[in-house]
């Protein structure tokens, strides 16, 4: 799909996180990043840094 500006992009953007399911998983894969955030900075290991996006794009 191609968007060739923004207001083409939206009403496609809003109907697809317009499902609860998808905003649930959002908020989850969200809720992983800050988790995986506070984490790395208690256990001094940033590995859990490189989780935190894959992580969250994987729930997104």
């Amino acid at each position: 799909m191609e968007f060739r500006s923004y207001e083409e992009f939206w009403p496609f953007y809003l109907s697809q996180h317009s499902k609860p399911a998808t905003r649930r998983w959002h908020f989850i894969g969200t809720s992983f990043v800050f988790l995986f955030i506070i984490v790395a900075m208690v256990t001094w290991n940033a590995w859990w840094l490189l989780a935190a996006p894959v992580t969250a794009y994987a729930f997104a």
